[in-house]
């Protein structure tokens, strides 16, 4: 990635939403940063978070299995909410917190081997299959958001994140998960993109194949359970799709591509709380707000650099 590129990307593009919230809430912003000791937490989770996912969605993206992502989080929601309509007011918040979040896990792998499954003995599309299972999922939350008690609560949470009300256990809990997630996940990028793109030739090289996709499908379904929590549904989407989007567009290579989306899922969740914050606006929404903001601006100015010039710098 060209220096002008990370410039306006990591600097340029930031500081202009940044911008723009202070000339229109002066006040709320002043307020945060005055208040950033009760903020810290949250945003800190949110882009480790929100790294996790745009790596994820990267491979997703170049693998062609981005919408999985669209469906997973309804499985692991779906899973929560089954746990918590059996064990509410049976256990302790934080011990409620952690298998919900251990429910939201197998939930998640449930759904995937469920996919896989109905993939290969039926004749609907994948695209079918994933909307079927979005629906099935969506509707099981609803339901049962009306008969566990508080339940409205736990789909609002569900739907936009709740990171502001985690306590210090779960947010200590999430931060050393998504720093082991990254560590282990980093190095072997480029060997699960190669798995995922061509698992044909390099099952005839003897290569670990199946333990590649695991590993993937594993990373997978933790980014989106631990996203559940922080982001919520909607932005666990906009999380794994916006910034692989962007980095697909605009960089030339996959190690380019990859630290493209890493940076913009650190930066995104951050501005997303700060607009969250200064319109109060849901945190979910916020990201998706400010992640398609980020898009079209890249878009605009890719399309008018590529009208006015032959440079290979925007695709």
């Amino acid at each position: 990635m060209k220096l002008l590129d990370t410039a306006f990307y990591f600097i340029l593009l930031p500081l202009l939403f940044i911008l723009t919230g202070y000339c229109l809430r002066p006040d709320l912003s002043l307020e945060m940063l005055q208040y950033f000791s009760l903020w810290w937490q949250p945003i800190l989770a949110s882009m480790l978070t929100g790294g996790l996912l745009a790596l994820m969605g990267s491979l997703s993206l170049a693998s062609r299995q981005i919408f999985v992502g669209l469906a997973l989080p309804q499985g692991a929601g779906l899973s929560i909410f089954l746990y918590l309509w059996i064990v509410v007011g049976k256990t302790q918040h934080e011990e409620q917190a952690f298998l919900a979040y251990l429910a939201g896990i197998g939930g998640a792998f449930l759904t995937l081997s469920l996919f896989s499954l109905l993939k290969k003995r039926s004749s609907i599309s994948a695209e079918g299959l994933l909307g079927l299972i979005y629906l099935v999922g969506s509707a099981g939350i609803l339901i049962l958001g009306d008969v566990i008690g508080e339940g409205h609560h736990y789909v609002e949470s569900l739907l936009f994140g709740n990171a502001v009300a985690v306590t210090e256990g779960e947010f200590w809990g999430v931060v050393f998960t998504a720093s082991i997630a990254l560590i282990f996940l980093w190095p072997n990028l480029f060997k699960i993109l190669s798995v995922l793109a061509d698992p044909d030739f390099f099952t005839v090289a003897h290569f670990p194949v199946r333990a590649y996709r695991l590993f993937f499908y594993l990373f997978l379904c933790l980014s989106i359970s631990l996203s559940l929590e922080i982001l919520g549904a909607l932005a666990t989407f906009a999380g794994l799709l916006i910034p692989a989007w962007i980095a697909n567009q605009r960089t030339h290579s996959s190690s380019q591509a990859f630290v493209t989306a890493l940076g913009l899922g650190l930066i995104l969740p951050a501005l997303a709380y700060y607009y969250s914050y200064i319109f109060l606006w849901p945190a979910g929404a916020s990201l998706v707000v400010v992640g398609m903001g980020f898009l079209l601006i890249s878009q605009g100015i890719g399309w008018l650099f590529r009208k006015k010039t032959n440079s290979s710098f925007y695709k």
